[in-house]
């Protein structure tokens, strides 16, 4: 009714849009170290020999043969976060309620800091109005629930202007933020494409969501060349979806959801469908072939196990070279 709300979290609004949002917790750790194991693959003598096996993660792995391997699960677990910021704050479509917990001074452990630094900074929080600890941009009013923007509609006044600075924390710079830092132009226009391609297939559930997906691309600020390219790869997937029937109502499907394992890890597969004893997942990927989705995926598979699922299929779809890959 019109006067319902949505509870719901972040990963599962992802794709979607509320005319008002509110965040009441922004108190999320960023990197407080990736529990259980991580899988590494040494090329020292003789660990070389054993091939591809876990080690369990911990700080001191920093100091050994496994540093780069540790501190790619921790910067990995860091651009999680930061895109799980990321999507809360952009699924209001009207008005959106943040509340933040006191910073405490020189801390950047939790997502609220990262808001709470911005608020450091002199010309970003000019833009601001400011009462008591409350910081307000855009006017603030009652909303009147069942009315919505259109594309005609005039605009409300707003206000341009360029930050000559931002405010991050050093000890955090260098692993990066949305984007990996160390990536090239050309690494971090894959990743931003492909995060874009993840989020607007999170929204197909049917052939019917086709023309929506698409339509969403056409009002994303991309170049005609990019948006063609999205298109087509978009396409691709979701007849490939299609195809295998993986839009059947028979099918529960879950995208974006979380899987715990024995170890505490969370593991989030790109689509998950469920009947009854039968599971399938599928994951997108963008780029290249890598060891790494193989191994995601057979997660996938044995948590669907010791679930007590008794027919669990994994499959990888390439969007970039067009190729369904099934993992056994």
């Amino acid at each position: 009714g019109k006067s319902a709300i949505t509870i719901t979290t972040i990963h599962r609004s992802k794709g979607l849009q509320y005319p008002v949002v509110i965040m009441p917790f922004t108190n999320w750790t960023l990197s407080n170290g990736v529990k259980g194991s991580i899988w590494v693959k040494p090329e020292e003598e003789p660990f070389n020999k054993l091939g591809v096996f876990p080690v369990n993660n911990s700080p001191a792995l920093e100091k050994t043969i496994f540093r780069l391997e540790y501190l790619k699960e921790e910067r990995d677990k860091l651009l999680e976060e930061i895109n799980a910021l990321y999507v809360a704050l952009t699924r209001a479509e009207e008005k959106l309620f943040i509340l933040l917990e006191e910073k405490k001074e020189n801390n950047m452990n939790k997502a609220g800091d990262v808001l709470a630094a911005a608020l450091e900074n002199n010309d970003f929080v000019s833009l601001f109005s400011k009462n008591g600890d409350a910081y307000t941009l855009g006017n603030d009013g009652v909303k009147n629930v069942g009315t919505k923007l259109h594309e005609n509609d005039s605009p409300v006044a707003s206000v341009s202007k360029t930050l000559s600075d931002y405010i991050v924390n050093d000890s955090l710079a260098h692993i990066g933020f949305k984007i990996k830092k160390y990536a090239d132009d050309k690494e971090r226009g894959l990743l931003e494409f492909g995060i874009t391609a993840h989020d607007l297939l999170a929204g197909y559930l049917s052939n019917a969501d086709r023309q929506q997906v698409i339509e969403k691309v056409e009002q994303l600020p991309l170049n005609p060349v990019d948006k063609e390219k999205l298109q087509t790869e978009l396409h691709f997937a979701m007849d490939i979806l299609e195809k295998q029937n993986w839009t059947s109502p028979h099918f529960n499907i879950k995208p974006e959801t979380d899987m715990a394992d024995g170890m505490g890890h969370i593991l989030r597969p790109d689509r998950l469908m469920l009947d009854h004893e039968k599971a399938v997942v599928l994951d997108y990927k963008t780029g290249a072939k890598s060891n790494d989705h193989l191994q995601q995926v057979i997660s996938y598979n044995d948590v669907l196990v010791r679930a007590g699922f008794n027919e669990v299929k994994t499959y990888l779809l390439y969007l970039d070279i067009k190729e369904l890959v099934e993992v056994k």
